[in-house]
């Protein structure tokens, strides 16, 4: 079995939505606590408990604001009526599973070495105009902050208080869903559980969401304000839900209204400080609400009435809801303590980091810098090499055109040796046939003269 539990205050306008949408997710049974309610949510508890047996309400009429007691005592009496898993949500959250499946499936199919299983929280942003929240209103949430979830919870950041940078982009703490035990203690918050006094490391669904709506109007932001003061005066320390603290801080300054622009969303952007930053749109609130906007819970009639003893149970004894809260408030500070310790060491070895990179920068700096040096001398000597590159190109370039010119001479003696060589050929062989010719002569000559000759003899 599957049952969610809850604290609630003054949520008429979201709980019968976020009601009927767990009840789609698969969870069996709801048990919710009514603080001090002024805007008819105990009436529709009431109400809500008679039409449907799932429901089980719960009052606390203590004017202090004890979360982990009341969230710890609906667990164990969860546990008693068979629970399984027990999912502390708010009013201004509807959980869902991202794969399409069901928060309940999701769960069901955890091993059963897994004591808890972490959500996710986004935040989404109602839109700017939406001065008067009506369940209508829900139709116009098409953004989301870009910022993921935390498994760590968030410090309070000065910034958001001063109004510097925009609450809803700050990571929000995951929350968490434990198995159910007789021991079972649920923080404040109801993002972290504990049992026989150690912690419960959840194993990370990756399939579930909260998608969280923390300002859903302008004329919201009155309530959260009085809902800081509750807080400040129940005893908790500045961190415990230090942004309904800073709210309360910057009611009685005049600033809501700077708030309200800085967390709301303008087309798709919000402005804080003169800075824009730019939203994801996602519609999974108001896919949420159009899927249960039919269902009766969401039309549930009520009736005002008197708030008669027996209407609603108290989950617990004024002296245990007493033990409860001074043991919640004593492990807030245990727990505060050791998330400053931590933040204290993580700031020494943060720092320790940082001046090791510096040390780091500084060489690399100097080594940047030697390089550059040494890139000057190589970039001057390249040049240097280039010029000497071109003089002896130039010179390559006279040695090359003088023995063209040595070349061209040279080919001109030739033809001129050749022509002289022909002219000579040429004459020798005219030579030749005037030798010849002669030779032919003065052949012919003897021939002639031979006859006269033969007579004569020598003396």
């Amino acid at each position: 079995m599957i049952i969610g539990i809850a604290l609630v205050r003054d949520e008429i306008e979201l709980l019968p939505a976020v009601c009927a949408q767990l009840f789609r997710q698969g969870v069996d049974r709801l048990l919710i606590a009514d603080h001090r309610s002024e805007d008819g949510t105990r009436e529709w508890l009431l109400a809500a408990a008679e039409a449907d047996p799932r429901i089980a309400a719960f009052r606390i009429d203590a004017p202090e604001f004890h979360q982990a007691a009341a969230l710890t005592s609906l667990a164990r009496t969860a546990c008693g009526l068979g629970a399984e898993w027990v999912i502390p949500f708010d009013a201004d959250e509807f959980w869902t599973a991202t794969d399409g499946s069901t928060v309940s499936s999701v769960l069901r199919a955890q091993p059963a070495a897994v004591r808890a299983v972490r959500v996710e929280v986004r935040n989404y942003l109602a839109d700017l105009a939406t001065i008067e929240f009506s369940p209508a209103t829900l139709l116009d949430v098409r953004f989301v902050s870009p910022t993921p979830g935390d498994a760590r919870p968030a410090p309070p950041d000065p910034r958001v208080a001063s109004l510097e940078y925009p609450f809803v982009l700050v990571p929000f703490q995951s929350k968490t869903i434990p198995r159910a035990a007789p021991t079972l203690r649920v923080l404040a918050g109801g993002h972290q559980s504990m049992v026989d006094g150690a912690l419960l490391p959840p194993a990370d669904s990756g399939e579930l969401l909260c998608a969280h709506l923390p300002f859903r109007s302008r004329r919201h932001l009155d309530r959260r304000a009085r809902d800081g003061e509750v807080i400040r005066a129940s005893g908790y320390p500045p961190g415990h839900s230090w942004q309904a603290q800073a709210i309360a801080d910057l009611s009685r300054q005049g600033r809501l209204d700077e708030w309200w622009r800085a967390n709301a969303s303008d087309a798709g952007r919000i402005t804080c400080a003169g800075t824009e930053y730019p939203l994801v749109p996602d519609d999974t609130v108001r896919d949420a609400y159009l899927a249960v906007q039919g269902h009766a819970l969401c039309s549930l009639p009520v009736q005002s009435r008197e708030n008669r003893p027996g209407e609603l149970e108290a989950p617990c004894t004024v002296a245990e809801a007493a033990l409860e809260s001074a043991r919640s408030l004593a492990l807030d500070a245990e727990v505060s303590a050791r998330r400053e310790a931590e933040s204290a060491l993580e700031s020494q070895q943060l720092r320790a980091i940082l001046q090791q990179r510096d040390e780091q920068r500084v060489a690399l700096d100097a080594e940047l810098a030697a390089g550059r040096a040494e890139l000057t001398t190589v970039r001057e000597e390249l040049a240097a090499s280039r010029v000497d590159l071109d003089a002896t190109r130039f010179e390559a370039d006279e040695a090359h055109a003088a023995w063209a010119g040595a070349h061209d001479a040279a080919m001109t003696v030739a033809a001129e040796a050749a022509a002289r060589r022909e002219e000579l050929d040429r004459v020798r062989v005219e030579l030749d046939e005037m030798r010849a010719s002669r030779s032919w002569r003065v052949t012919k000559v003897v021939r002639k003269v031979s006859p006269a000759l033969g007579g004569l003899r020598p003396r």
